[in-house]
């Protein structure tokens, strides 16, 4: 800017740097070549770097709602490979991948009627038609797939409505009696569903609430209608995002595990997907996480996956014995497997761990270690079903307050070690935890022989 303003300035900067000047305008054009050149280079490497990263197998799985378990996988094997696949000459890829998959799932099942929800990947027509046919129940959202489905009338239908409209339309595809129901989610987005005839009520269901904020920045909610059919649909429709999230970012094996080998790498992806699978069935039958309702206090997935891998090395006698005959595989195992020593120190109720007894888990709540250096375990009861069907835990008086205070108070907690009942801490009893006064109250024994033992030895 200078150089334009003051012209006496210019000359001499002109005059001090000619070769510079000269230079650069001699090589304008290689530079910009060069330029371009770099740009191409260093964006083919991060291209590259992208398709590596990115790169790897492909799962279709399917999952329960209840549970949140995975069901069954299907490796996508490219779009050759996967044309010799079963029904896929009759439906096309996709509706036979969705028929594969509720059929693995069902397999060794003889009930009818299951319901299958699926996400917008799955949804066709021919996909809710060939499930029907098999006589399962299926909600399927529409997004890519449209062919056979009315998307163009029922978006000019819906045009200018509010969020919490829909249209219902009936039709028979192939003899299989079909529903399209299109919900206005908001004022811009529509979303598509196609169902089975049986797969629910289209009537008024539990509505939604839509936060929103105003001009002045306040939060505001609102509930939003929709029909009954969508309701039972977004109660799970994130059952499979939360198990890739637990096995993938907070359990992670494929980032502690570094490889190279492939075969190892998706070895590595099924066992965290099979430890993810016994942490929810456990937390569903109450084996872990028992009477704590507060996200924040129960038991991790890093936690629970050592206490798994701990059982499962000191109960490889037992596990072996499921197999008749051991395959020659797992029989050096068996003989080399030794427990491994434990070192067990206080515990928070954060991180439980369970307890196994023959046929019987229990919950170990806390785990303290006494003058003696004898551990004690706090376990919860164990829930019993009365003559009437109900469920209810078992209580017993607690010891130490019926020793010192002699008060009879109840409680669903005792010492694993000295099958004896203490008081658990929490909000209902000021937080008394007869159990730890229970362990510090252990005297330290001594080499020296006592009357007492005497007569136990006898």
């Amino acid at each position: 800017m200078n150089l334009c303003l003051h012209g006496a300035h210019g000359k001499q900067k002109q005059a001090a740097f000619p070769i510079f000047h000269m230079s650069f305008e001699n090589l304008n054009h290689w530079v910009g070549l060069y330029f371009l050149f770099l740009f191409f280079f260093f964006s083919l490497i991060a291209l590259t770097f992208l398709f590596l990263l990115f790169q790897g197998t492909e799962f279709k799985n399917i999952a329960c709602c209840t549970l949140g378990c995975i069901l069954a996988l299907e490796i996508q094997r490219g779009k050759e490979p996967m044309r010799a696949s079963r029904h896929c000459a009759r439906l096309g890829a996709t509706a036979a991948c969705t028929l594969r998959l509720m059929e693995e799932a069902q397999r060794g099942d003889a009930r009818m009627g299951a319901g299958v929800r699926s996400d917008a990947w799955f949804g066709s027509v021919k996909a809710a038609s060939a499930l029907a046919e098999q006589g399962y129940k299926a909600v399927l959202q529409i997004k890519t797939g449209h062919g056979l489905y009315p998307k163009k009338y029922i978006e000019t239908a819906l045009e200018g409505a509010p969020g919490g409209v829909w249209i219902v339309l009936e039709s028979i595809y192939q003899g299989t009696p079909l529903v399209a129901v299109g919900y206005r989610y908001s004022t811009r987005t529509t979303l598509f569903f196609v169902a089975t005839k049986n797969a629910g009520s289209t009537r008024s269901g539990a509505p939604y609430r839509m936060k929103y904020t105003d001009d002045w920045g306040n939060i505001h909610s609102q509930d939003v209608e929709r029909p009954v059919i969508l309701s039972q649909f977004f109660e799970c429709s994130n059952a499979i995002d939360k198990h890739n999230q637990a096995h993938q970012a907070e359990l992670a094996l494929e980032k502690r595990w570094l490889t190279q080998n492939p075969f190892f790498r998706l070895h590595t992806t099924i066992i965290g997907i099979n430890v993810v699978d016994c942490y929810k069935l456990a937390d569903h039958h109450k084996f872990i996480n028992h009477r704590i309702p507060d996200k924040e206090y129960k038991m991790t997935i890093t936690s629970f996956a050592g206490f798994l891998a701990y059982q499962l090395i000191c109960n490889v006698s037992s596990l072996l014995s499921f197999y008749n005959p051991v395959p020659q595989e797992l029989i050096s195992l068996g003989c080399t497997a030794t427990p491994a020593e434990v070192t067990v120190s206080h515990q928070s109720p954060e991180s439980a761990s369970s307890l196994t007894s023959g046929d019987k888990i229990f919950l170990s709540i806390q785990a303290l270690e006494d003058a003696n250096q004898v551990v004690h375990h706090q376990i919860a009861y164990e829930k019993t079903v009365g003559g009437k069907g109900k469920k209810r835990t078992k209580t017993r008086p607690c010891s130490l307050c019926l020793s010192k205070n002699n008060k009879r108070r109840l409680v669903g907690f005792g010492c694993y070690t000295c099958n004896k009942s203490f008081c658990c801490p929490n909000g209902s009893n000021d937080g008394r935890d007869c159990f730890a006064d229970h362990v510090k109250a252990v005297c330290r024994r001594t080499n020296r022989p006592t009357a007492a033992t005497d007569r136990s030895m006898e």
